[in-house]
């Protein structure tokens, strides 16, 4: 994997939830990997302390992640 790892953001600001997905590395061929286990923690861990989809967003990224919104993708 080269750079940071994405995640895409499916959520609006304002909704009630946050809805991402991993962008490549954490996938059905990677379960159980190492590195991609670690990497979907982090990003649960970002996403479980956050109050809302914007803190999540700053969160993630502050984790390592590079961060894009649906459609920009």
């Amino acid at each position: 994997m080269m750079g940071k790892p994405r995640i895409i953001v499916q959520s609006k600001d304002d909704d009630e939830t946050f809805c991402w997905a991993s962008d490549g590395w954490h996938d059905v061929k990677s379960y159980g990997d190492p590195k991609s286990d670690a990497l979907y923690r982090k990003a649960q861990a970002a996403v479980k302390a956050a109050k809302n989809v914007v803190d999540a967003i700053r969160l993630l990224r502050e984790a390592g992640f590079t961060v894009v919104r649906k459609g920009e993708e």
